[in-house]
């Protein structure tokens, strides 16, 4: 009984293992938006379920992944047009590669990301 919750625990950690190498790193970001497509790159880290890392080298960037699931919420100014406000990505981590939905206050619509190399 001892050796199968032992086996059953290590699987469990080499999964999570297994999903953190896969979203830890930097990635490009492509949105699609009303005005064209924006581009940044950020870099992700995942410890547990929480998520941190940067965007284009100086926007703090926290959220959570969970079951596939990558949620981000973290202040943001959009350029243009000017818009201030809770930047959220929500997207799911499929063959390495993410996709989803953005939104920033009346401004939304999907993105693609993949690793950098």
């Amino acid at each position: 009984m001892q050796n199968a919750l032992r086996l059953t625990f290590a699987l469990i950690l080499l999964a999570a293992l297994a999903v953190a190498a896969e979203l830890d790193g930097a990635w490009h970001f492509v949105l699609d938006a009303d005005k064209g497509v924006r581009e940044f790159n950020m870099s992700l880290k995942l410890d547990g379920k929480q998520v941190t890392g940067t965007m284009d080298g100086d926007v703090a960037v926290k959220g959570a992944y969970e079951g596939g699931l990558l949620q981000l919420k973290f202040p943001f100014h959009l350029q243009d047009p000017d818009v201030k406000g809770v930047l959220t990505i929500t997207g799911r981590l499929e063959d390495g590669k993410l996709a989803g939905d953005w939104e920033i206050g009346d401004f939304s619509g999907t993105f693609k990301a993949a690793k950098t190399k």
